[in-house]
């Protein structure tokens, strides 16, 4: 999971050395709920919940400290107990890092929970579709 976490550091250079590297991921789990990060840093993807595989997705995207996260349907495949806590921490995250997010999902009663504005796309693919075989 720390490979997880730690390779946007690596990519974009950030962190002096592996030490400050390792303090960046663990504070960014445990802005991810993971706890105790010390811990959790070190298993395995296989041996977490789905609501915790997402935490460590979390995780990954805030160690850099972004604006903005793309956020691409993060609650479709969890259980519904799983689907309100990672709502909760993506809240939570919203107002403690002051991170925006476009939030991409089917369900508008989920956007409902994080969103203060939403735009609904409706038909494109079937209105390009047409454009294409009329022109």
């Amino acid at each position: 999971m720390y490979e997880s976490v730690v390779e946007p550091l690596k990519i974009h250079g950030v962190g002096d050395s592996a030490n400050e590297r390792r303090t960046m991921v663990l504070e960014a789990l445990d802005f991810a709920h993971l706890r105790p990060p010390q811990r959790l840093a070190g298993v395995y993807p296989h041996e977490l919940s789905g609501g915790q595989r997402q935490r460590v997705a979390i995780a990954s995207a805030i160690v850099l400290g972004p604006e903005l996260i793309v956020a691409d349907e993060p609650v479709s495949m969890l259980d519904v107990s799983a689907r309100a806590g990672i709502l909760r921490l993506m809240v939570d995250l919203r107002d403690r890092l002051g991170v925006s997010y476009l939030f991409i999902t089917h369900d508008l009663a989920v956007a409902w929970v994080v969103a203060d504005r939403i735009a609904v796309v409706y038909l494109v693919a079937s209105s390009s579709l047409e454009r294409a075989r009329t022109s």
